[in-house]
């Protein structure tokens, strides 16, 4: 069944998949069914690509899916490869794709969790739940929707799909983390020895556009490691908004200038680390 809109935008209503009635939030629909074949299979794909694993190309994840050597990430690390070596011409970059696959044994949480292709929560979202203390799987597990708005950049929406979603896939993320497991992350220790460790104390910093010599969530990390706080978004208060287009008419842009926010060059934000 279809929605025809105003527009003349076709808007479908159903999953062609599992005919499960479609989400729309935003620009975005989605089926909500998590055991949806096609949401099943993007999953495996999303994972795949997280963990930047080589060789699983369409032709292989087609076979293993369609043959039904995998349904879920859990699979891939356990199912009888010899059998799947054996079902193939092309054993050789098979055996090489399933080799680099084993080679990764760890991961960050941010990178982990987003590999599950949760709809709406990429990386860098889970990385602002990490940064505001949930920097662990049960802790994740155990946080309410409450928490997660508390969390700058999360609205009521993002927070429901996020604990909605560990709520449905957190047995599986454990399970697999037999095979993968999360990169610890080491808390920041006072030395006298190291005067720049709190640099950045009580300093805010907002990311936005392309940095040239660092990803945003590299530059966050940096932030997090001198002392200082990282917000998804300009508000009152923030201190820096450090973007490479001072010029610029983003809504970023124009509300940190309303606001009286410095704006600093990548550049600018470099030298703070010195």
């Amino acid at each position: 069944m279809f929605n025809k809109e105003n527009t003349g935008i076709i808007i479908p209503t159903n999953c062609e998949v599992c005919s499960t009635k479609l989400t729309i939030t935003g620009a975005r629909v989605y089926c909500p069914n998590l055991d949806c074949g096609g949401r099943k299979f993007h999953r495996l794909e999303k994972w795949i690509a997280k963990t930047g694993v080589k060789g699983f190309g369409p032709a292989l994840m087609n076979h293993l899916y369609n043959d039904g050597f995998i349904e879920d990430i859990f699979d891939l690390y356990t199912l009888d490869l010899g059998v799947v070596l054996a079902s193939t011409n092309l054993k050789k970059a098979t055996q090489k794709a399933f080799n680099n696959l084993y080679k990764i044994k760890e991961l960050k949480l941010e990178t982990f969790v987003s590999g599950f292709d949760i709809e709406g929560i990429g990386e860098g979202v889970v990385k602002f739940a990490v940064n505001a203390g949930f920097d662990t799987l049960d802790k994740l597990n155990k946080a309410t929707i409450e928490d997660f708005m508390e969390v700058e950049g999360f609205s009521e929406g993002r927070a429901t799909l996020l604990h909605d979603a560990m709520e449905n896939l957190y047995d599986e993320m454990v399970e697999l983390t037999i095979f993968v497991s999360i990169k610890e992350i080491k808390e920041v220790v006072k030395n006298d020895e190291e005067d720049d460790v709190n640099k950045l104390e009580g300093a805010s910093f907002c990311f936005t556009g392309k940095l040239e010599n660092m990803t945003r969530n590299e530059a966050a990390e940096l932030v997090l490691k001198k002392g200082g706080t990282v917000k998804s978004g300009v508000s009152a208060g923030l201190d820096f908004l450090v973007t490479n287009d001072k010029n610029s008419e983003s809504s970023k842009n124009k509300k940190a200038e309303s606001l009286g926010t410095e704006i600093i060059t990548e550049a600018q934000f470099m030298m703070k680390l010195i």
